[in-house]
Order: C-alpha cells, then sequence, then structure tokens
C-alpha cells in the first residue's frame, strides 16, 4: 500500500467516523463498527435481559447474599431459572433488533448534539 492510498483510507475514515456537526460522526449513518456490534450491543442485551427477567434474578440474588460461599450448591435452581429467562432473551432476534435500534438512536442523538441520551 503506497503513502497516497494510505492517506485516502484515513480520509476515508476520517469522514465515515469523523464528520457530523459536532465532529462525533455522521447522525445518519447506521452502519456499526465491529466494538459496536461484538461489545456495546452485546453489553446493552444481557443488561436489558437482565432488567427483564427482574423476577427470576432477585431471587437468585437474594439466594447468593443468604448462601455465602456455598451458593454454588445452595442456589443451582434460581440460578439455572434466571440463566434460562435470560438467555431466551438474549436468543431473540427481535429483542435484539430492538435493542440494535434503540442504541442507533442513542448514537445518532450524541452525534447530533454531544449529549448523553436521557432514556425516559
Amino acid at each position: 500500500m503506497t503513502v497516497d492510498t494510505q492517506n485516502d483510507d484515513h480520509k476515508q475514515n476520517k469522514l465515515l467516523f469523523g464528520g457530523g456537526p459536532l465532529g462525533f460522526g455522521d447522525p445518519d449513518d447506521d452502519r456499526l463498527r465491529i466494538v459496536e456490534k461484538n461489545v456495546l450491543i452485546p453489553k446493552k442485551l444481557r443488561e436489558e435481559a437482565i432488567r427483564k427477567c427482574k423476577d427470576v434474578v432477585e431471587p437468585f440474588v437474594e439466594c447468593c447474599q443468604n448462601s455465602g460461599l456455598l451458593n454454588i450448591f445452595k442456589c443451582r435452581k434460581e440460578n439455572q431459572l434466571q440463566l434460562e429467562c435470560i438467555k431466551s432473551w438474549m436468543d431473540n432476534e427481535e429483542f435484539k433488533d430492538e435493542i440494535t435500534k434503540q442504541y442507533l438512536e442513542e448514537r445518532k442523538f450524541y452525534r447530533t448534539t454531544g449529549k448523553k441520551y436521557e432514556s425516559q
């Protein structure tokens, strides 16, 4: 790769990821970077799945707090229930699409205003 093509690639990346009104990227660009696909969106998925499974996660947390070091043995049933619930949400394609769409809206808001998105 020559110096000219490297400079062209750098300029292209700067336009893609550094443009927009505040220099945070194009607000209307809905392409996802690798870190967004592999880290940020799965993190958001887990957080939302845990929130949706609150009724089975809370008994597991209580069991662990009451069992101390023996929680591995005493809380198997509660752990299994919470894992099944969370997995069911994580495997749901509609849920993944909804969270991805939500993430893109938050990113667009940030790229447009420079402020963190405040959820209702």
